[in-house]
């Protein structure tokens, strides 16, 4: 069974945005799609490759916007006209703005979700107690053990 979205941005120009459980998919129709990014077909981007989102919100009489950048990638930094040529960009009218900040808030948090934690630092103390208990354990002479916590002490 395919995966429903769990949340679709109909925007436009012929793009729209839906949002699955691990990637977004990015869609474009119509001639003025073809017009402005060709023949590319629809781009899905998995939340682990994105770094940031950008959002400029609608307004009456201006068109707003929501930009994805990926790690390595050039997003257009030309303002509204630059960003709509703009694979990773769908525009949007002011009524969507409620949902475009939803559809930010699910894919912040599923960037930081999907982002590997860092190991935890180790401290010195934590080191001389495992070494420690190579010494006790026999893995180490009095020798190895006091060497190693020299070179760990300075």
């Amino acid at each position: 069974m395919e995966e429903q979205p769990i949340k679709v941005l109909k925007g436009i120009q012929g793009a729209s945005l839906e949002l699955y459980s691990k990637k977004l998919l990015i869609k474009r129709k119509g001639f003025v799609a073809m017009t402005q990014h060709g023949l590319k077909g629809d781009k899905t981007i998995y939340y682990h490759q994105l770094t940031s989102i950008q959002v400029k919100p609608a307004r009456k009489l201006q068109i707003g916007y929501i930009q994805f950048s990926l790690a390595g990638g050039i997003e257009s930094v030309g303002g509204l006209g630059a960003a709509m040529k703009d694979e990773n960009t769908v525009a949007f009218d002011f009524r969507c703005n409620k949902l475009v900040e939803e559809i930010r808030a699910y894919v912040e948090k599923a960037i930081l979700s999907s982002q590997q934690p860092a190991a935890a630092p180790t401290s010195v103390a934590d080191e001389l107690g495992k070494l420690k208990n190579l010494f006790d354990d026999g893995v180490l002479t009095k020798e190895e053990f006091e060497a190693q916590k020299k070179k760990m002490l300075g």
